[in-house]
């Protein structure tokens, strides 16, 4: 499964791990380390993929792929991942790093 939008001027993308790890595949086969990008990760930290890795397990996995990323972990699966309340505390996260800014 896999949806792509623009949303309130952002690029959104939600795709399943078999997709997830088909895309790092391709774009890491000839890159030899992490991609230096900014990167909000929206953890559902409940999910069979990650259930019981604790969060520096989650970020050492992600952080082999990307050095600047952000984390919000939620104890739900990632069926329950992007609801409007996730959604709107990672726009906040956003807002908050653009005012610091």
């Amino acid at each position: 499964m896999e949806s792509r939008f623009v949303f309130a001027n952002l690029y959104w993308e939600y795709v399943s791990v078999g997709c997830f790890n088909a895309m790092l595949d391709h774009m890491l086969r000839h890159r030899p380390g992490p991609i230096d990008i900014e990167t909000h990760v929206l953890v559902g930290a409940n999910d069979g993929y990650w259930q019981g890795q604790s969060q520096d397990q989650v970020r050492a996995s992600v952080g082999n792929y990307l050095t600047n990323a952000t984390y919000t972990f939620k104890p739900t699966s990632h069926l329950w991942v992007m609801t409007p309340e996730n959604v709107a505390s990672l726009f906040q996260r956003l807002e908050g790093d653009a005012i610091a800014s």
